[in-house]
């Protein structure tokens, strides 16, 4: 058993070396590389949990099953590439189900994994942001911060809505003798806020003033109050706000449009200059995430339409090769796993 389990654990390792490498130099995760690591895993898992660790494929399933459902989500939210969310599914596949964190008397724990692929790319945003600013590469307008701050306003509270939903719900199914593990009210939370900053529509009164509702419902017939008292989540919530202000700040980057290749993206301020345009082929306003990645006939109505109104330069959305943090996400779960073991 603990040959084939570091036969995985190498081959996890080389994976996430070659997909890292591949993602710095072509800006791409290569299908064949993984089709390659997960046909092989396939007939490894098949021993492994066939024959000498029955009791633990349950456990391999459920986490299995979990991390693809939310790597699906990532990929439909426009949230990460293809090939990322495929990364992230081989990789779940290939980890050893004897070394799953068991957190709340559960080991459905794999998807911890994902969040610190999340949370590594996260801080390397805002560290870059802060350096930028420290070093006056960056800088933060007064208008971008009364822009920003009443944005921000209304993202919090339409979330705080939702998650005093999600809480009185909980609460309501608590009551009927079914316990949710804290793990998974946090990461619905997590859930609810960043699809409420994602997705305008989630903000709308029409959207809301139902949830509201059924928030002042749920708490009269729960006779629980739904919001957080813990001062603590308010600090937290301010410190995220002066994060997030500074991360927006080191996003963009200029681009000669002759340099424009397919699959960059535009900020949403260089596609609003070409929407007056008689020009056909034009991209539509970019929503600055993985939907609005140009297409080579896009490019070439670009260039067209940048000639004509003499147009050098655009902004556009900064790459980030997910890949190393993805990596880093999956081997320190398992530094986690054999420092607590």
């Amino acid at each position: 058993m603990k040959v084939v389990e570091g036969v995985l654990l190498i081959a996890i390792l080389v994976l996430c070396y070659c997909s890292t490498r591949s993602d710095f130099s072509a800006g791409i995760i290569r299908n064949r590389t993984l089709f390659a690591f997960a046909a092989g895993t396939v007939v490894v898992d098949a021993i492994y949990y066939g024959f000498m660790a029955q009791d633990l494929a349950i456990e391999f399933l459920l986490n299995l099953c979990v991390v693809s459902f939310v790597s699906l989500i990532l990929f439909y939210t426009h949230s990460l590439a293809g090939g990322d969310c495929k990364l992230i599914i081989v990789l779940a596949a290939m980890y050893p189900a004897r070394f799953y964190l068991v957190y709340s008397n559960s080991a459905i724990t794999l998807i911890f994994a994902v969040f610190l692929a999340i949370l590594f790319g996260y801080l390397y945003l805002l560290l870059n942001s802060i350096w930028g600013l420290v070093t006056k590469r960056n800088s933060i307008s007064s208008k971008y911060i009364k822009e920003y701050l009443s944005g921000f306003a209304l993202s919090y509270v339409a979330a705080m809505i939702y998650i005093s939903a999600i809480n009185v719900i909980l609460v309501g199914v608590s009551m009927k003798g079914l316990q949710i593990a804290d793990w998974v009210a946090c990461a619905l939370c997590m859930a609810v806020a960043m699809c409420v900053g994602r997705f305008s529509l989630l903000k709308g009164k029409k959207v809301i003033l139902p949830v509201l509702l059924l928030v002042i419902i749920g708490s009269i017939w729960t006779k629980r109050i739904p919001f957080s008292l813990n001062p603590e989540n308010y600090v937290l919530a301010f410190a995220l706000m002066l994060f997030q202000m500074a991360i927006r700040t080191n996003l963009y980057e200029k681009v000669k449009v002759v340099e424009l290749k397919k699959g960059m993206i535009l900020s949403m301020a260089s596609s609003l200059m070409m929407q007056a345009s008689i020009t056909k082929g034009l991209p539509g306003i970019s929503t600055e995430d993985l939907k609005s990645r140009l297409t080579t006939e896009e490019i070439e109505s670009i260039q067209i339409w940048a000639r004509a109104v003499h147009v050098e330069e655009l902004c556009i959305v900064k790459k980030m090769p997910f890949a190393i943090f993805i990596a880093l996400g999956f081997i320190t779960y398992y530094v986690l796993w054999s420092t607590i073991v």
